[in-house]
């Protein structure tokens, strides 16, 4: 029986966003889809501040480090694997954070991260997110805590005004509580708290459905309902963003768009976010994570 003159290949290996498709943004210093093949970090070296681009297996052979020589490397861009072109960026040198510092790449259990210095560091995409249309997110993130150390993202408005028509997730170790604020207005938000995380190498999900009058949050694959902590003008979950109709951008490291504040102090692995409740998928989701963490 004749055969085939095709040469066979093997197939792929799905990755997270094949298995899991349709979200929004998505940052990693891992590869998250077969069908990305940009980079995932731009990196400015200390030296002479020379830029790259850099694929995740060149982060993983050497290239990246030998590019920075004894230097640091900073994070211009971290690239939105997505799709959808919602590159997180810092234009300002002194407010970029570090992947490879005095000639070591980052490493948090040994593979690489992002390292966020608490003070002024921050990625922020362009106002290029719609949370309004369907009023729900996911976040499933990789990150590591520290006693005594914040970490925060946030999604808002462009407008000072109506900066509070958003969302920011937040663990504030000083006030033993980490948090989930949901704006309505620059007068009007809903406050939802869980409990402090212990330390170390995290996933931290989150799940907020304004329809379903859902927020959801935990860490490692504990995610549960979490209750109304506080409140102004009547505010809650049901009433997120009634008032917007506009886009939103992404701050990774930060909160309060515009005007930054509350800076992490941590470093950052991975961040995919969906405007949809991936409730149904949250376990695959983390599955993945744990997996490659």
């Amino acid at each position: 029986m004749p055969m085939n003159n095709r040469i066979l290949r093997p197939l792929a290996r799905p990755l997270l966003l094949d298995a899991v498709p349709g979200a929004a943004a998505a940052y990693s210093l891992r590869q998250l889809s077969n069908a990305y093949t940009g980079p995932v970090v731009t990196v400015r070296r200390s030296s002479d501040n020379a830029e790259a681009d850099f694929k995740a297996s060149e982060i993983d052979d050497g290239t990246l480090a030998a590019f920075c020589g004894a230097g640091d490397g900073l994070v211009k861009t971290w690239h939105d694997q997505s799709g959808n072109g919602n590159d997180a960026s810092q234009a300002t040198a002194g407010y970029q954070p570090k992947i490879v510092s005095s000639g070591s790449l980052v490493l948090q259990e040994g593979r690489p991260a992002i390292d966020f210095d608490g003070v002024d560091d921050a990625l922020v995409s362009g106002y290029s997110i719609d949370l309004t249309s369907k009023k729900k997110m996911t976040v499933a993130s990789a990150l590591t805590y520290s006693t005594g150390v914040t970490n925060c993202i946030s999604l808002a408005r462009a407008s000072f005004a109506d900066y509070q028509r958003g969302a920011s997730i937040a663990v504030f170790p000083s006030s033993a509580y980490s948090e989930i604020v949901l704006g309505n207005g620059s007068a009007f938000y809903a406050q939802y708290r869980i409990a402090v995380p212990s330390t170390g190498q995290l996933m931290w999900s989150t799940i907020v459905s304004a329809p379903d009058a859902i927020v959801r949050s935990g860490f490692n694959g504990a995610v549960e309902d979490v209750p109304l902590a506080n409140a102004t003008g009547g505010s809650s979950v049901s009433t997120w963003l009634a008032l917007n109709t506009g886009l939103h951008a992404l701050a990774i490291g930060a909160r309060l768009l515009p005007s930054l504040a509350q800076f992490s102090d941590m470093h950052y692995q991975e961040l995919i976010l969906y405007t949809e409740d991936m409730s149904e998928q949250l376990q695959r989701i983390e599955g993945d994570l744990a997996w490659y963490y």
